[in-house]
């Protein structure tokens, strides 16, 4: 459903020769964070081929423009330095042109770099985008508007996205216990919910869900793993539907999520498009990439390939037959 890249050629567009390497921070990813890039970057990128460029955000929405800008600019790369929320906003600026997008992970999960491969310490996460090696991967665009690189949820880890968000004070003390807070206090809202999904416009599946996961790579952030299969350039979506399970298999499946297991009660399907509707009589929470998403419905559609990301190498992977 993608076009090729579209936009001006950012290697000959970036003057002279050089590349010019756009580094949009979060003011989340904080001073010290902010800091660390200015006195790295020159020592990892050297002098004569790049031209580097330092915007220090002061607010999230500031995040989508200045990347689109920088990409219709001609920019060679936009770095997101934050968070899967900063990730996404560059994601989605960035999508179906030939701006490669560069990650140096400062935020609490940090999913999508750690599916990647991309060290999370700002000196690695440098040097991996100074080697200038892309490759393309899929991004999955929302209801014609939005977007996500990484996963997309419904149900109760969409409300502590939600909650998490009001929460943001506490990263003084710790992402991690941001997130804890916030499942606690989302524990009314962990019923199973009544989810109709419709893929790849034909198959429709119902039922009552815990959570619904639309990946398009195996990583939930914190080094979870949600959907052990997925691949980031299959062209396919993994759908995971987990079913209400006992208190046990509650507490195993915890484990599993930092064992790369697929977690008990949980349904996998592997699709293109997928539709989700609320069953409840009333809206359901999503999020995007950790942060909130919106309301059901949704409608989700995979593009092949529109994201060019600055990451380490890995072999090719051939599509795989959808399940």
């Amino acid at each position: 459903m993608t076009p090729g890249p579209q936009g001006p050629d950012p290697d000959s567009l970036a003057g002279a020769g050089k590349k010019r390497v756009v580094f949009l921070i979060n003011p989340g990813a904080g001073q010290r964070a902010a800091a660390k890039i200015r006195s790295l970057a020159p020592t990892a990128f050297g002098q004569g081929e790049w031209r580097l460029e330092y915007v220090d955000l002061a607010h999230w929405s500031q995040i989508q423009p200045l990347a689109q800008a920088a990409a219709a600019e001609g920019a060679w790369a936009v770095v997101a330095v934050g968070g899967d929320g900063t990730v996404n906003q560059v994601a989605q600026a960035l999508r179906g042109t030939p701006c490669r997008l560069g990650l140096i992970p400062a935020g609490t999960g940090n999913g999508f770099a750690r599916a990647l491969g991309i060290p999370l310490g700002a000196e690695g996460a440098c040097a991996v985008i100074a080697r200038a090696q892309s490759r393309p991967v899929d991004f999955a665009g929302m209801d014609g508007r939005r977007g996500f690189a990484n996963i997309l949820g419904v149900g109760y880890d969409a409300w502590i996205a939600r909650s998490a968000n009001e929460l943001r004070w506490m990263n003084r003390f710790s992402g991690f216990l941001r997130y804890f807070v916030a499942g606690l206090l989302c524990l009314p809202k962990a019923r199973p919910q009544r989810v109709r999904l419709t893929m790849d416009g034909g198959a429709v599946l119902e039922g009552r869900y815990q959570v619904v996961a639309v990946a398009n790579s195996p990583q939930y952030g914190f080094g979870c793993t949600i959907a052990p299969d997925a691949v980031m350039d299959d062209g396919l979506l993994d759908v995971v539907c987990l079913r209400p399970v006992g208190p046990i298999a509650f507490v195993r499946n915890f484990v599993r999520l930092f064992t790369k297991k697929p977690l008990i009660g949980a349904q996998f399907h592997r699709c293109r498009s997928v539709l989700l509707e609320s069953m409840e009589g009333h809206e359901l929470a999503v999020h995007t990439d950790g942060e909130p998403g919106g309301m059901t419905p949704v409608s989700v559609d995979l593009f092949p390939g529109a994201l060019q990301v600055l990451a380490p190498d890995r072999a090719p992977v051939l599509p795989r037959p959808s399940a």
